[in-house]
């Protein structure tokens, strides 16, 4: 979506003074190239730079280590405010700052490694696409990973991997200058993600750079007890809310500037805004119960994860029914390429896409209620 600052200065004053005061600079270098004038397929140069300067892509990273250890609800509204500005930018901002999670379960001195520096910056990919053969002090790695998203500013790569010898799936972390990168992404949606594809070759990993989400953390924050694909989930769903705000602003607008007041176009605009904050309540409730609870136990219980799971799926259906909406009356707008709302209706439904938010979700959180109604 093209960035909109009067858009920003209008919804983001609720959360001044914290992350999204620092996302005040990073939305003005945005707003400062125009799309004619940005990369096909990343980020603007002068934005990554803004997000490096603000600490923003630590924004889950332990404040051991430099990082803001921001607490979910507040990072989700982060997120949520950069998309309504810029898909690219909330998407990109969801999955940069989730690498630093990984701290918590890396080992001590490996973290500090990876996180201290100012511009520390993970790219990868969880899908276990690639294989990871013993050796005496790690593993040898080998394969190809798609979508790791903003890999050219990456400094360091994580990926998943099978291992060869026995049953299971790891992660390993590898500098980014020892991954190739496979120049595939060309995207009308979430274009400026850089979501390429990566390659590793006969890749040695020492065993301190290997870990297992699957196993309890290292460090003990709130944060890093959330379960992880259900924070990874309410993430994504933000950003798809996010859009949908977006859009919703931009058509108010529009319709404003024509003085129309009334009719079909206006009362598409009241649902699809009714939509849109229905499904944001609706994920922060779900998000901000959670993390309280979590405050006074170690793990959150099966029932409570698969709540918020179903509030970031539906959250993000919602998201793109308000969006949906408001494209029946766009006419032939749908078609250029930097148009706001074309933009947004684009990204949206790619944020969609994303597995953990998918609607073909539904089916195994349908099954997670089953299951839990017959204990």
């Amino acid at each position: 979506m093209v960035a909109r600052p009067e858009a920003w200065q209008a919804s983001g004053a609720a959360l001044a003074g914290g992350p999204v005061e620092r996302l005040a600079p990073v939305v003005e270098a945005l707003s400062a190239v125009s799309p004619d004038h940005r990369p096909a397929d990343r980020l603007p140069a002068s934005v990554h730079a803004a997000l490096v300067a603000s600490g923003l892509w630590k924004l889950w990273v332990p404040r051991a280590y430099g990082g803001l250890e921001q607490d979910l609800p507040t990072a989700l509204a982060l997120f949520e405010r950069a998309a309504a500005v810029d898909g690219s930018l909330g998407f990109a901002l969801a999955i940069g700052t989730g690498g630093g999670l990984f701290a918590a379960w890396l080992p001590e001195a490996t973290a500090r490694e990876i996180f201290t520096p100012e511009a520390a910056l993970i790219a990868g990919s969880g899908a276990p696409t690639g294989t990871a053969r013993p050796l005496a002090t790690g593993v040898l790695v080998e394969g190809e990973w798609r979508y790791a998203s903003l890999i050219h500013a990456a400094t360091w790569v994580t990926a998943s991997v099978r291992l060869v010898d026995r049953a299971g799936v790891v992660a390993v972390a590898v500098p980014a200058s020892e991954v190739e990168i496979l120049p595939r992404w060309q995207a009308d949606a979430l274009a400026g993600t850089d979501s390429q594809d990566i390659r590793m070759r006969d890749v040695r990993v020492p065993a301190a750079r290997i870990f297992d989400l699957a196993s309890p953390p290292r460090l003990d924050g709130t944060l890093y007890r959330f379960d992880f694909m259900a924070l990874a989930a309410t993430a994504f769903a933000a950003v798809a809310v996010g859009i949908a705000r977006g859009a919703v602003e931009h058509v108010q607008e529009r319709l404003l500037g024509l003085g129309q007041v009334e009719g079909e176009g206006v009362a598409r605009l009241a649902r699809a805004t009714a939509c849109q904050r229905a499904a944001w309540r609706a994920l922060q409730a779900s998000v901000v119960a959670a993390w309280a609870l979590l405050e006074e136990r170690p793990t959150l219980p099966p029932e409570r994860v698969l709540d918020v799971r179903l509030a970031a799926v539906e959250a993000t259906r919602q998201a793109v029914a308000a969006v949906d909406g408001l494209a029946e009356i766009a006419g032939m707008r749908l078609l250029a390429r930097h148009d706001t709302f074309s933009q947004a209706w684009r990204d949206v439904h790619g944020v969609a896409q994303h597995a953990l938010i998918t609607v073909a979700r539904e089916r195994e959180l349908g099954a997670g209620l089953l299951e839990a109604a017959s204990d």
